[in-house]
């Protein structure tokens, strides 16, 4: 039966596995193994699980792993703080943002509507009022500038929610006749997106 070949560690992998750090190399015991690597010459000190065990149990290493966990999670703590700062920050600028949406007559809206028709489909079709809605959207409204603010910003996904529901609601206001129609497409938006 194959022995299985004893694990020993260098200071990298006792850094990569334990998390260990220079200062705590300070309390290592004598190595008392050697790592040999790939090419003729190569070789590190190592120790073999024992010692390693014996040098985790030490009072001064494991204060000192202690301290780094916690400057750890301090640190991921004001990281996340940071970026929820970040993401309010950015909300309260897309919350005064002005959106716009230019009324404009049904022959206008329909003319338009025919042409995005026309360039995106191969055959036509009849204009319903998702057509009509998809064309205030894109074309009488700050929108696609409004999605293009959004870029770089923190909390994506919230800040383009709230830019569909605002954009939604203004041209509700200005065409109030589409209510039905603009309601479904905002809900099948965020049903889209978010799973709501």
């Amino acid at each position: 039966m194959k022995k299985d070949k004893e694990k020993i560690y260098t200071k990298t992998a006792l850094k990569r596995e334990y998390g260990c750090t220079d200062k705590m190399f300070e309390y290592l015991p004598e190595a008392d193994k050697i790592w040999y690597g790939r090419y003729k010459g190569q070789r590190w000190d190592a120790w073999s699980q024992a010692k390693v065990d014996e040098f985790l149990a030490k009072p001064e290493v494991i204060a000192l792993l202690e301290k780094k966990k916690k400057q750890s999670a301090n640190r991921k703590a004001a990281a996340k703080k940071a970026v929820e700062t970040r993401k309010k920050r950015d909300l309260a600028e897309v919350k005064n943002m002005k959106i716009t949406v230019r009324k404009v007559s049904e022959k206008t809206l329909r003319k338009h509507a025919q042409e995005y028709i026309m360039w995106n489909y191969d055959d036509l079709i009849d204009i319903t009022e998702r057509e009509l809605v998809n064309t205030i959207r894109h074309e009488f409204t700050s929108y696609e500038e409004d999605l293009d603010a959004l870029f770089g910003r923190f909390g994506q996904v919230e800040l383009q929610k709230y830019i569909y529901q605002r954009t939604y609601n203004k041209i509700m206001e200005v065409y109030p006749e589409y209510k039905d129609e603009i309601k479904r497409q905002l809900e099948e938006h965020l049903d889209r997106f978010w799973g709501e």
